[in-house]
């Protein structure tokens, strides 16, 4: 799991996903990177967020196994990044992901890492006000969390876009979400 920017207590976070996702993985992991808790920062905490995801595609080479890597807001650019270095993903799950809406469509930065996945949940809400509002403003650009993929067709078919509107209203909702947990375990099964 990797936390987003500008959060205070990732371990909150990660020890809600894990009591309700946890029991049906081995192991589960939080990993801690340096985002910012600066807003003004968002532009550095991209760019960290590139570095973050080189050093966990490093980390998890020199483990033998298969992962699931879950990304909540930035780190879901954390994650799209350690991509482009591993091979061993199975799932990947974006809650809230503050990265373009495009990234994932045919042509752009992270196209090619959809292939080697077995899926990719996109989950995104119209009301996340963080991203609609923040996000707009930093990248001048919709983010994948709020709209979705801008196109579709234009993904991989691992890619599943999932409309969490109706049940998530703040960026921060979708830890408590029953239903967000459901579509993530219907991967596993």
């Amino acid at each position: 799991m990797v936390h987003g920017f500008n959060v205070s207590d990732p371990d909150d976070a990660y020890a809600t996903v894990a009591l309700t996702i946890g029991h049906m993985y081995d192991y589960v992991v939080g990993v801690h990177w340096p985002g910012s808790r600066v807003p003004l920062f968002f532009r550095l905490a991209q760019r960290r967020a590139d570095k973050a995801g080189q050093l966990l595609a490093s980390a998890l080479r020199h483990i033998d196994a298969t992962f699931d890597i879950e990304g909540h807001s930035l780190g879901c650019h954390v994650t799209l990044e350690a991509l482009k270095y591993l091979t061993t993903v199975r799932n990947v799950i974006l809650a809230a992901p503050a990265v373009d809406n495009e990234v994932l469509q045919r042509g752009y930065e992270y196209e090619e890492c959809m292939d080697s996945v077995s899926s990719c949940l996109v989950a995104y809400s119209r009301f996340d006000s963080v991203l609609a509002k923040a996000y707009r403003l930093a990248d001048w650009d919709n983010a994948l969390g709020l709209t979705g993929p801008e196109d579709a067709t234009l993904c991989a078919k691992t890619i599943i876009p999932f409309d969490c509107s109706a049940f998530v209203k703040a960026h921060s909702d979708y830890k408590k979400a029953e239903q967000f947990y459901a579509k993530w375990l219907s991967l596993l099964s």
